[in-house]
């Protein structure tokens, strides 16, 4: 069981605070995302899992994960079977990510292990904040007893006490909460400016996950490397083929009357 975000149809209120930026950017705010996964086949269960991974990634993991032989799929994959990874806590198989490059809008950025490189801006730099924490009143409080007496919990419960399997307790769901939860010490405000408005961002994420230290200039040997090779990735660039959105596209008469997801 994989689960990104919110279910469809039941949002409910979420911020990426403290992160710095929002969708859309290159910030962490914008390109980090929380994943929740479960299996009975986990060796080290439950726990929180700091590991680089990529979405590409998924591929050839839920491949393996199906009984796939991960070395049959095409060599130019961008995604790396990371299966070991997730199943024994293994490290991870990735060490990089290139996280975009936008040749229209003229930014892009990658990292390296703990390092990462921004160059450009995104939305004119109107998006390079901190936008707060979500209101108490619009966050219903944790609940832990609730979910100890849901179906869903019990039914895991089940299938791990069937298979011989740790899980959670109430403590234990406190524990891994609050590793996983990314503190900066400070209070961040929306106003917070760009650190490096006028050149290059590189950040330590390790040190610094809010992106507050720009050390593009003190460390250049880091900074030239990235630079390096966000300039191998972009001699491989496909130019956009962007177009205007046709919604007359999505209507229906043009599938038989039939509702269909549509991409635009």
């Amino acid at each position: 069981t994989v689960e990104y975000g919110r279910t469809p149809g039941y949002p409910n209120w979420g911020s990426n605070y403290p992160f710095r930026g929002t969708k859309h950017t290159l910030w962490e705010g914008g390109v980090k995302v929380p994943c929740i996964i479960w299996s009975p086949l986990f060796q080290q269960n439950p726990r929180v899992s700091l590991q680089l991974m990529h979405i590409s990634d998924w591929l050839p993991t839920l491949y393996t994960a199906a009984g796939g032989d991960a070395s049959r799929l095409p060599l130019n994959l961008d995604g790396i079977d990371q299966w070991s990874m997730i199943t024994h806590n293994t490290p991870s198989r990735r060490s990089s990510v290139l996280i975009n490059i936008d040749e229209e809008r003229r930014n892009a950025a990658i990292r390296k292990g703990p390092w990462k490189l921004i160059i450009g801006k995104s939305e004119n730099g109107t998006m390079d904040g901190y936008y707060g924490q979500i209101q108490p009143t619009k966050v219903p409080p944790f609940n832990f007893n609730a979910i100890v007496e849901s179906k869903t919990y019990q039914s895991l419960q089940q299938l791990s006490r069937n298979s011989f399997l740790p899980f959670s307790s109430t403590f234990k769901m406190r524990s891994l909460r609050q590793q996983a939860t990314i503190r900066c010490g400070v209070n961040l405000g929306p106003m917070s400016p760009s650190p490096c408005p006028n050149g290059p961002c590189l950040f330590n994420l390790e040190n610094d996950p809010c992106e507050q230290v720009n050390v593009a200039y003190s460390r250049q040997d880091i900074s030239s490397q990235l630079y390096d090779l966000l300039k191998f990735y972009r001699s491989t660039l496909v130019p956009q083929i962007n177009k205007p959105v046709d919604v007359l596209q999505a209507d229906p008469k043009r599938f038989n009357d039939t509702w269909a997801p549509w991409i635009f």
